[in-house]
């Protein structure tokens, strides 16, 4: 997703246009690994995947027990906020079904979790997520399914010029139970429009 006080045209349409988009990932080798790139890249990635549950595990553990404090069961959307707060684009990625779908506001469609986890990865890159509130208004369950409505509003910063801006818009989402937690299976969240500008009165 991209939120910003330009809009999704401006912010998004530059950080999510290239089909998934994964962001270089350049991580820092070694002097004594110079003449070994094979061990180096294969020991990189391990401490790489290390990291990554580590945090995705720490995420997901917070949104477990903000909803249990709650009294809820933990939603998509608890999930979800947990998630990019953290600025954890893996954490976010595992709040939706292996097969999930998100169309970024603005932007194009992402499926599944790789795809999506690049998504945020990418937005994330540039912008610091710093508050997510999401207010549902209503939904329905079906079974092991769940359909949910609501609005959203993020405040971020821009790394480049350090300005603060709250992006609000509204979402409706497809959620099912898999394994025992609620999984985005579609989510479809899109900006507010831009406000009309006032007219001269005479």
């Amino acid at each position: 997703m991209s939120w910003g006080s330009e809009g999704v045209a401006d912010r998004i349409g530059h950080h999510f246009p290239r089909a998934c988009w994964p962001p270089g990932r350049g991580h820092r080798v070694r002097l004594r690994h110079a003449c070994h790139p094979a061990h180096a890249t294969r020991e990189n990635d391990m401490q790489h995947r290390h990291r990554v549950g580590k945090a995705v595990f720490c995420a997901l553990a917070l949104w477990a027990g903000s909803a249990v404090a709650a009294g809820k069961e933990p939603s998509a959307g608890d999930c979800f906020k947990a998630g990019f707060e953290s600025n954890n684009a893996d954490a976010v990625a595992a709040c939706y079904a292996e097969d999930g779908i998100i169309w970024f506001p603005g932007g194009p469609k992402a499926q599944g979790r790789v795809a999506i986890r690049d998504g945020f990865a990418h937005f994330l890159g540039g912008f610091t997520v710093k508050e997510v509130q999401m207010t549902e208004i209503g939904h329905e369950g079906i079974g092991d399914a769940r359909v949910a409505w609501g609005t959203y509003a993020i405040r971020a910063v821009d790394k480049a010029s350090g300005a603060e801006f709250t992006q609000s818009g509204r979402f409706t989402d497809v959620q099912k139970k898999i394994d025992g937690r609620w999984l985005y299976v579609v989510d479809h969240p899109s900006d507010d429009p831009p406000a009309k500008p006032e007219t001269a009165k005479n």
